[in-house]
């Protein structure tokens, strides 16, 4: 080329860096721990954050199963059955709840544990897909009613008298009854 004044086709090469969004991905809360309560339900709240793109719909399965020394049972839960369902999150939502209803009975047993597992994602990974919780027993045995006897040995046998606090029971069954296991403690019987 001459020099008076042509130009050389020049290329400009831009590069742009930009942020690029980590695709969805589902998380549970836990562990969790708490009463059954004595009737009716209690709700075990688990949390599952979504994190990364949130632009588009997701869902996984959840279910529940008993885990641990003393597994849950589905008599554990209302209606009998161990829970399960499907968590669903709409464009831009990045929590959601899901709600298992515990049980509540009178019945004095050891604490229950049960694991709640997400699965089959549908528009995200899972993260961290179980946590365990724990069913504590707020039951307590009741007390039997008591006798106290006190007995003097006498002429001809024992004398006392009988402190009852027998609910409902007449005082002398509960005599006959104290006295016997005086007199079996005495000469050592059963």
């Amino acid at each position: 080329q001459s020099a008076q004044g042509s130009t050389k086709p020049q290329l400009t090469i831009v590069f742009e860096t930009g942020t690029t969004t980590p695709p969805a991905s589902l998380a549970l809360s836990g562990p969790l721990t708490q009463p059954e309560g004595n009737s009716g339900s209690t709700t075990f709240a688990f949390t599952v954050t979504r994190s990364g793109d949130t632009t588009q719909p997701a869902s996984a399965s959840w279910a529940v199963a008993g885990s641990g020394t003393n597994p849950a049972s589905a008599n554990d839960f209302a209606g009998a059955t161990l829970p399960a369902g499907t968590v669903s999150f709409a464009p831009g939502e990045n929590s959601q709840t899901i709600a298992v209803q515990v049980a509540g009975d009178t019945t004095v047993e050891p604490n229950e544990t049960f694991t709640l597992t997400l699965s089959n994602p549908t528009g995200a990974t899972i993260a961290n897909a179980s946590t365990t919780a724990t069913i504590t027993n707020d039951d307590v045995a009741s007390t039997p009613n008591r006798v106290t006897v006190t007995f003097q040995q006498g002429v001809g046998g024992y004398a006392g008298t009988v402190d009852t606090n027998l609910r409902g029971a007449d005082p002398t069954t509960s005599y006959a009854v104290a006295k016997q296991l005086f007199t079996d403690t005495e000469t050592g019987g059963a």
